[in-house]
């Protein structure tokens, strides 16, 4: 009788251990994944020296993240259209400030950063997709490069603009 009992108990138990393991491997992906996520955001911080408030209000956004897809994709991807605004506001600005015979080099930069980063988002995504197979990670990661490459094109038209301004007479 009792070896039924530790045959039934194997054989019942062996399910429930594997999904702890399993949800165990996928917690410890997930928080590494959101490590590397906020490894990248600081680095990126870094690199364009003072910490611009959309960066500010997105660092804090994600540290408040539960840590679910779609919340993280819904955080990242609403922080990119914040920045496609602020590409839009900087691109009207430097225009606008720029001598007419000079408005062609913007609208023709324009056009082909459009093209650049089509392709270069691209690159990017099926970079990423070799590694992680079309996982979950690749929503997130999808989200990412939309928000990135708003965010370095109105970083880059902010500082023309700010040069621009700042020293007219040089």
């Amino acid at each position: 009788m009792k070896k039924i009992i530790v045959v039934a108990w194997g054989i019942f138990s062996l399910p429930l251990l594997i999904a702890c393991l399993i949800l165990a491997i996928n917690n410890i992906n997930l928080k590494n994944d959101i490590d590397l996520l906020q490894k990248e955001n600081w680095l990126l911080m870094q690199r364009a020296g003072e910490e611009h408030f959309l960066d500010k209000d997105y660092r804090i956004a994600m540290s408040e993240w539960s840590g679910t897809t779609w919340e993280g994709v819904d955080i990242i991807a609403s922080y990119g259209d914040l920045w496609k605004d602020e590409m839009e506001k900087y691109y009207q600005l430097l225009y606008d400030e720029l001598n007419d015979d000079k408005k062609q080099w913007i609208v023709s930069s324009q056009e082909q950063w459009e093209i650049f980063t089509k392709y270069n988002e691209e690159l990017t995504w099926q970079t990423y997709d070799q590694l992680h197979h079309k996982g979950s990670i690749m929503r997130i990661l999808t989200a990412g490069i939309y928000r990135e490459k708003y965010r370095t094109r109105a970083l880059d038209l902010k500082y023309l603009y700010e040069y621009l301004t700042k020293y007219p007479d040089l």
